[in-house]
């Protein structure tokens, strides 16, 4: 018995062991266009501290959103990282942009469509074993750069704020090689007071027939607005200069091509709403960027996807504290008009005093298909989402007092904290809310079907 414990203590120190000594050491979450963009330049490159090597199977990357399992980038490529070597976790579209990396370098990929939810300019990052234990993590210290990597400085400190820099590589990043030695200047960035002060609340990317496009933008502070020296842009980066204006105490500003044309199409803007016309550049309606900079400093961005809408519903903000980035925190209006510029929005979210939750399909194949979880909470609550077999043995743990409040969607692949498939059964699907110190809890019954 005695050597059953010991054996059994000696396997846990060296899977220990091995967790700990893989670091995650760059992350490139805003490439330039050259670099592949964001869907297909973003990488985190890991390296192997210790003296054994490390099959990466089963370890899995995860931002403030969601979690990705690691597979071979290659279909059947190798898995097993060497010691004192770099492992790079790639999009999936990635085409050598980088160009050819040291022929050392272990290429990874998520399992999904990308590195977490898509990385965004400031999100943290945890790599897990395949046992659920976070062997390190990423914050990042400031906004991300475009085209610049952030570089771990010192191996054996924690991935905390302070531990990361820019990367002083003229390329912009050392993906697959060690870092510069020599540290780039200090550089104290700019302040933006505006950042989380004037937001990008309404765009109408598909305007009606002889109605224009046009953006929205929203102040919450009580007091007026200068705007002077503003620009906004698309993804292809031509900053367009904003004319000088002043926003209401708490409330919006028109950014529309034809002011006459916006007045006609839609009279029930309220008259105190200031109209700006300017050369607004061109909203895709298959997606596309809109980012709002004062002398140069980032104040907003938001990145839509295509809506399956109808022309002339714009795409409304739901909260003003939810991060811009979220595409959970952008809904297609459901005005009988379509829109409503200078008035708040339809689709600002209402907090339901209990939370909600539900599965589709219910029942799911896992072979074939994600589970689909959808919850209401309260905004400003830490989630926690866990799913447990019928005999109440905890299976996957998809959140863990996250803040991922308000109305989400969230998928389950049907495999357990171990990355394995789950056999058929009923499972129990629980979610907590906590928000100010009160918890709050709803269950639901899922089942995974036989094949």
């Amino acid at each position: 018995m005695r050597a059953l414990i010991a054996a059994a203590l000696m396997f846990a120190f060296t899977a220990a062991a091995g967790a700990q000594q893989v670091r995650i050491t760059e992350v490139m979450a805003n490439p330039s266009d050259a670099q592949g963009g964001e869907r297909a330049g973003e990488f985190v490159e890991l390296f192997n501290l210790g003296p054994e090597p490390v099959d990466l199977s089963g370890w899995s990357v995860a931002d403030d959103i969601s979690e990705d399992m690691l597979i071979p980038f290659e279909p059947d490529g190798p898995t097993l990282l060497n010691p004192r070597a770099f492992a790079v976790v790639l999009d999936p579209d990635y085409e050598e942009q980088y160009g050819e990396l040291p022929p050392n370098t272990l290429r990874m990929r998520p399992e999904n469509a990308a590195i977490g939810n898509g990385l965004s300019a400031l999100d943290s990052l945890r790599l897990m074993d395949p046992d659920g234990v976070v062997a390190d993590e990423f914050i990042p210290p400031s906004s991300a750069q475009d085209g610049v990597s952030f570089e771990r400085i010192d191996l054996n400190a924690p991935g905390s704020a302070d531990n990361w820099r820019r990367s002083n590589d003229p390329s912009g990043s050392t993906i697959g090689r060690p870092p510069n030695e020599q540290p780039p200047p200090p550089v104290e960035p700019k302040p933006a007071p505006l950042m989380g002060v004037v937001l990008i609340n309404e765009i109408m990317f598909q305007p009606a027939a002889d109605a224009p496009e046009w953006v929205e933008l929203r102040s919450l502070d009580k007091n007026e607005i200068a705007v002077k020296d503003w620009t906004i842009e698309d993804e292809r980066e031509r900053p367009a200069p904003i004319p000088d204006a002043v926003i209401p105490p708490e409330g919006y500003l028109i950014l529309t091509q034809s002011a006459e044309e916006f007045r006609a199409a839609h009279p029930e803007t309220p008259k105190e709403t200031p109209v700006i016309e300017m050369p607004l550049p061109a909203l895709n309606n298959d997606g596309d960027l809109v980012r709002l900079r004062l002398d140069g400093e980032l104040i907003d961005e938001v990145r839509y996807e295509k809506r399956n809408g109808r022309r002339g519903q714009s795409l409304e903000r739901r909260d003003p504290k939810m991060p811009s980035q979220l595409r959970e925190n952008w809904l297609l209006s459901v005005h009988a008009t379509g829109s409503t510029p200078g008035r708040p929005n339809t689709a600002a979210f209402n907090a339901p005093e209990q939370p909600k939750l539900a599965a589709a399909p219910n029942p799911f194949d896992p072979h074939e298909t994600a589970a689909e979880l959808r919850y209401e909470a309260p905004l400003t609550a830490k989630i926690t989402l866990r799913i447990f077999n019928s005999a109440g043995v905890p299976q996957r743990e998809l959140l863990y007092d996250a803040p991922r409040g308000g109305r989400q969607t969230v998928h389950w692949d049907g495999r357990n904290d171990a990355g394995m498939y789950v056999p058929p059964g009923i499972y129990i699907v629980m979610l907590l809310a906590i928000e100010d110190g009160r918890h709050s809890a709803t269950a639901i019954a899922l089942v995974v079907a036989e094949r």
